[in-house]
């Protein structure tokens, strides 16, 4: 969320193989959050039409023909998720949301934790996940369960409480916050706004501008800056 400027709901959306090496950047995260229902499905070994050769196709079939589901956007129950739409993109193949990491080193750090991370998935019988989702319950009941919004919300106010602030939505703390975070520091560094708009998956380039807006500490440096 800080570091590639998703929405909330987005990074509930992906699959374990929707995070690879970039073969672009050695030792960096390439993340793809793929659209929960028109984008494309993965390779999945297990998955075979009645001839028994490997299926193609769109998540929405997927979810259905392997596991009985529907997309988590498409449901109302404590399990959904939600997607905002925007910009999609096509050139690795499908219609996803690519992750631009500012500052890089946000790549590497995410692909040093994300592997750490599979291998605690790997530890939880497959059984227990009959799913596809990457972020499951690894530590409570049910142990490999997708990953509930209402749990992440609980967890990060947690941990921005053990880090000595309050999460609340006008001092920056929030969930929400990464997003704003990201956009700040993208204008701050010069990035063009249709640069900006590609970043943050953004229909069009004024809906950045909410995101990039100076806020009141750098609209006061600049009086003051101004008047000596």
């Amino acid at each position: 969320l800080n570091g590639a400027g998703y929405r909330e709901s987005e990074p509930f959306h992906l699959y374990l193989w929707d995070v690879t090496e970039d073969p672009h950047q050695k030792n960096s995260a390439l993340v793809l959050i793929h659209h929960p229902a028109w984008g494309n499905a993965p390779k999945d070994p297990s998955w075979r039409d009645a001839t028994g050769q490997l299926r193609n196709g769109c998540r929405v079939e997927y979810l259905a023909e392997r596991f009985g589901m529907a997309p988590r956007d498409w449901g109302l129950s404590t399990s959904a998720a939600g997607w905002k739409g925007g910009m999609h993109e096509k050139q690795f193949g499908g219609y996803y949301k690519q992750a631009y990491w500012f500052v890089p080193e946000f790549g590497e750090l995410f692909w040093r934790i994300w592997n750490l991370y599979v291998q605690e998935v790997q530890r939880i019988a497959p059984a227990l996940r009959n799913h596809p989702f990457a972020f499951v319950n690894t530590m409570r009941d049910p142990k490999g369960d997708v990953y509930k919004m209402g749990k992440f919300e609980d967890s990060h106010a947690a941990a921005v409480r053990r880090i000595g602030l309050i999460p609340a939505k006008h001092l920056g703390t929030s969930i929400h916050g990464h997003r704003h975070a990201y956009g700040q520091r993208l204008r701050k560094a010069g990035v063009p706004k249709e640069t900006i708009r590609r970043f943050m998956h953004h229909a069009a380039v004024e809906s950045q501008d909410v995101y990039t807006q100076p806020d009141r500490a750098e609209c006061m440096a600049h009086i003051a800056q101004g008047v000596q």
